[in-house]
């Protein structure tokens, strides 16, 4: 742990500037494995504990892929991130499948039928699962709770096929992984849904999740050639 404290004279001025920061990571006597980290960022000694838990603005930085803007480090270092938090705070204990979390993590919804639900959040999760198993291996009970900020709400968009292939979606910074891309073909008059075909990452499309930047690998006709959908033709709806 460290913290750092500033304070000098100005023009007859007082200012003072400080930062507080710790990571706390180990076991209690009890088993449950406890990760922590806490950084409140260099500001204003009034301001340092202001937002704590809420996302920060400047942790997109943090999220870049590597491939895509390649960080240059003037050596051949590496960044391993024990405690992933888009905010100023993450916690994590843990004792075998259960745990609680703040930070950021993976909310997965799967198993139903009529449910699926699998994005990157921010925020709370707790998962409970019992000790007492299944003569498969699975536990007995098993429940998760988690909740998000109101910015990590789903959101759906709608692209006329014009010939391009790149699109532009009216929200940037998307949660990696959330996105679902169908091309359907409607009809003109009643806007009836005939057909859909839904598209593969890497395989049909790239997307940026930073600048919310779709591109497709195939230029996307505003026509149909026979009445059925060709892998880049008719009218493209993406929910994302």
């Amino acid at each position: 742990t460290f913290g750092k404290i500033l304070a000098g004279a100005r023009k007859g001025d007082t200012y003072t500037l400080g930062r507080l920061a710790c990571y706390t990571k180990g076991e209690t006597v009890t088993g449950w494995g406890i990760t922590s980290l806490a950084d409140t960022g260099g500001d204003d000694l009034k301001n340092i504990f202001r937002n704590f838990d809420c996302k920060d603005p400047l942790g997109v930085l943090s999220r870049l892929d590597p491939d895509l803007a390649y960080p240059v480090y003037g050596d051949d270092s590496t960044i391993e991130n024990d405690a992933p938090t888009a905010g100023k705070f993450y916690f994590k204990a843990q004792k075998d499948n259960s745990f609680v979390l703040w930070g950021n993590y993976k909310g997965r919804v799967a198993g139903a039928t009529y449910l699926l639900n699998e994005r990157t959040l921010y925020g709370f999760q707790g998962v409970y699962a019992s000790p007492a198993q299944t003569t498969r291996g699975q536990s007995r009970i098993d429940a998760t709770v988690y909740a998000a900020q109101p910015d990590m709400l789903p959101g759906s968009e709608v692209f006329l096929g014009t010939g391009g292939s790149v699109y532009f979606l009216r929200r940037q910074d998307i949660s990696i992984g959330t996105e679902t891309l169908t091309i359907e073909l409607r009809d003109p008059v009643t806007g009836r849904v005939q057909q859909s075909r839904s598209l593969i990452a890497g395989r049909d499309y790239k997307i940026n999740y930073i600048q919310g930047l779709i591109t497709l690998n195939a230029p996307m006709s505003s026509s149909v050639d026979g009445g059925l959908i060709t892998p880049f033709a008719g009218t493209a709806g993406g929910a994302v």
